[in-house]
């Protein structure tokens, strides 16, 4: 995996009881909420980030342990890590406010007010952008070839969709 937990227990993307050593029922439930959008969304986010084949090859080369590293790879992996965090951060705040249940969706209850996601995710979308920006120019110096990014994961949003 490119990521771990650890992405997230700190900084603008830190999520309550995300925590490095699960301690407690409630950190393994959050640990184990956090590495199912890691698991699910590694792939898709590394097709747009990257193209094809060499999406596959970083996605396979991630969840293997080497006795040599790739240098290559390495640099890769580390460059997109931050926008990949992000970009599961982003996916996580889209669904926070509901659960599904057999009966529909609904509206998960808490001690604490809820606010809306919405301006906490485009921060954290246009952070990615940023981010991401940064990878392409990381990508030129090591020499990558076939790198292709989605235009998506290159484009700022704001709160109203424009």
């Amino acid at each position: 995996m490119i990521i771990d937990v650890t992405s997230f227990t700190s900084g603008a993307r830190q999520i309550e009881n995300a925590v490095e050593t699960q301690k407690n029922a409630n950190h393994i439930a959050v640990a184990g909420r956090i590495n199912g959008y890691i698991e699910r969304l590694q792939s898709d986010f590394l097709k747009q980030a990257v193209g094809m084949p060499l999406a596959s090859q970083i996605d396979e080369y991630s969840r293997n342990n080497h006795d040599e590293p790739d240098a290559t790879m390495e640099a890769l992996i580390a460059s997109l890590k931050e926008p990949f965090a992000d970009f599961v951060f982003f996916y996580m705040l889209r669904d926070m406010n509901s659960q599904p249940t057999i009966t529909g969706l609904v509206q998960l209850k808490c001690a604490n007010s809820y606010v809306s996601p919405l301006d906490k995710g485009v921060q954290i979308w246009n952070h990615m952008v940023d981010e991401m920006r940064c990878f392409v120019g990381d990508a030129d110096a090591l020499n990558v070839e076939g790198v292709v990014v989605d235009k998506n994961l290159l484009t700022y949003i704001n709160q109203f969709n424009l």
